[in-house]
């Protein structure tokens, strides 16, 4: 489900109504902390990478937000998660018309946020 979102995402159609059902599922079959559970948050930051390509930002956020919950269960870093997610609130609040921060020149550095 989630190779199919991600091939659709890239194709510019929405589909994180996907990762939630592949999420439901898994959830059925796993525990945190599982390989299958912690594979599943790489290949929802997948999904989120191709959301933001598709341009479909807020998409791509909820994505970031339900793998980064994958992230910390498996002890994972968020760091570099979390400022995609933040890239593509920003990004879906200008689509919006709304106002919001700068992007970094360079995501990788936030000086104003604590490490995780």
């Amino acid at each position: 489900l989630v190779a199919s979102a991600t091939r659709r995402a890239g194709e510019g159609e929405p589909a994180f109504a996907d990762a939630v059902a592949a999420r439901t599922l898994l959830m059925k079959r796993a525990s945190a902390g599982d390989p299958a559970y912690c594979n599943f948050g790489l290949d929802v930051e997948g999904l989120g990478d191709a959301m933001v390509e598709a341009e479909e930002y807020e998409q791509a956020r909820r994505a970031y937000a339900m793998a980064m919950r994958h992230f910390i269960d498996c002890g994972m870093s968020v760091r570099a998660l979390d400022d995609k997610k933040m890239i593509a609130r920003t990004l879906a609040l200008r689509e919006q018309g709304r106002k919001a921060a700068p992007i970094p020149a360079d995501p990788s550095v936030n000086p104003g946020r604590a490490p995780r």
